[in-house]
């Protein structure tokens, strides 16, 4: 099982040696972690988000989730491109102009200059009230993404039952500060593990998904959303402007010659649980059908690529043995 929802990460897998089931995406997964863990706890409808800040991405989720283990996701916002990483590459940005004033040495433009010094012993010191305010920007973004989720979700933050952290990075104080603040004081729920709920979470869907019939499992009932939104000719993104959006790809309806408003064309759009697209379109006087499977070849590797690449690393794995080997005569 893959956790993430691009759609190369499905070519990871294979090449991984992985039988792929299903692609779910952190926060999700995080959610049936959380469904589980909260079975015999829940009475009522409760409303969760889901505040997953990992290292390299950052998603938040609203799920439903009853008393009969059903758990409904209502919304989902993020970056893929934003994450504790972020705080680090600040964090050198500080130190890199430290460096600067006190040695006179600029390194900035060459960052591979950084592992080459040696012989200068360089350290400073930092507060937590010097590291808020450099990742300040990063700390607003994460506020803005959760009131965008809510407005997806159509939800005032009032009924929010449970804001529960996942991902090591939701250990910084200030994030939780800020969590709490937008709130009016909520306790932060870390109920489930930060770093192991996302594994938890895919474990249960990979058992449901063989057949697992204990009774937490088999009653666990799970609706999932897309979080992206498409429009015609296809593109893959949320932005307003189609130029801001991934082009994925066009189909065309043979439509007959007839007067305005005559031919009709019915577009159907169906997205798996992967998140693959598949289109199709009937012009419905003269039964006209055409079908497209939207796959997002953009920076995937080809069926050809990806023998070659599990070829190569078999030939690896045959050297390296042959290695050993020698090495243990």
């Amino acid at each position: 099982m893959i956790i993430n929802r691009c759609f190369p990460q499905k070519d990871a897998g294979y090449v991984a040696g992985l039988n792929v089931l299903q692609i779910i995406n952190e926060p999700t997964a995080a959610a049936m972690a959380y469904g589980l863990d909260m079975t015999n706890d829940i009475t009522c409808e409760t409303n969760v988000l889901i505040f997953y800040l990992g290292g390299d991405t950052f998603d938040v989720s609203i799920v439903s989730i009853d008393g009969d283990g059903k758990i409904q996701v209502k919304a989902v916002a993020g970056d893929s491109h934003l994450g504790g990483q972020d705080f680090d590459n600040e964090m050198l940005d500080y130190f890199i102009n430290e460096f600067n004033q006190k040695h006179g040495i600029n390194i900035k433009a060459n960052i591979k200059a950084i592992r080459k010094l040696r012989g200068i012993d360089f350290s400073t010191r930092i507060t937590r009230a010097k590291f808020e305010n450099l990742n300040a920007d990063l700390f607003n973004k994460y506020i803005e993404t959760v009131k965008s989720c809510l407005s997806d979700a159509k939800m005032d933050k009032r009924n929010v039952d449970e804001v529960v952290l996942v991902g090591g990075s939701t250990r910084i104080p200030k994030v939780q500060e800020l969590l709490q603040e937008f709130f009016n004081g909520k306790e932060l729920s870390k109920r489930i593990h930060a770093d192991e709920a996302v594994a938890y979470g895919a474990s249960i869907l990979a058992a449901k998904l063989r057949g697992d019939m204990s009774e937490r499992v088999k009653n666990m009932v799970f609706l999932d959303i897309t979080p992206l939104s498409h429009d015609f000719p296809v593109y893959q993104g949320d932005r307003a402007r189609a130029k801001d959006n991934n082009w994925l790809g066009t189909f065309s309806v043979a439509v007959p010659l007839a007067p305005r408003g005559q031919s009709k064309v019915n577009v159907v759009f169906q997205i798996d649980v992967n998140g693959i697209l598949s289109c199709s379109g009937e012009e419905l006087t003269t039964g006209l059908k055409k079908k497209m499977t939207v796959t997002n070849n953009k920076g995937r590797l080809s069926k050809q690529e990806i023998d070659k690449m599990l070829k190569n690393i078999d030939l690896m794995t045959k050297s390296t043995r042959r290695r050993l080997l020698l090495a243990m005569l």
